[in-house]
């Protein structure tokens, strides 16, 4: 499959876009890159989504759609709009997966 995809899209290695523009802002005399910013304030979203899904009742109801639709739909919960609000929530992993690939790539230079 590597050598498939290779010989169709080639073999060099190409950067990947940065997400966030450069440069940064002070704050406290320390500067800090837009780029830290980012990652940072995607963590936090992050830290409140796991906070969501498990201390709340939200977060009990998608677990039960996510676990059983057909008995939770039994039970009164609107399954349809509950995986609407979970695919919602998954472009945060998204955006996260983006942060993650764009902070650990690297050259082999």
């Amino acid at each position: 499959m590597n050598a498939l995809a290779g010989l169709i899209w080639s073999f060099t290695v190409k950067d990947f876009p940065q997400p966030f523009p450069d440069g940064g802002m002070d704050l406290a005399g320390v500067r800090v890159d837009w780029s830290t910013l980012g990652i940072i304030a995607v963590a936090l979203v992050m830290g409140l989504l796991y906070l969501l899904f498990q201390h709340t009742s939200v977060g009990l109801v998608m677990r039960a759609a996510a676990c059983n639709a057909v008995s939770a739909r039994l039970s009164g919960i609107r399954v349809g709009r509950v995986l609407m609000l979970g695919w919602g929530c998954r472009t945060v992993g998204a955006v996260s997966g983006v942060l993650v690939a764009r902070c650990c790539s690297w050259s082999p230079t």
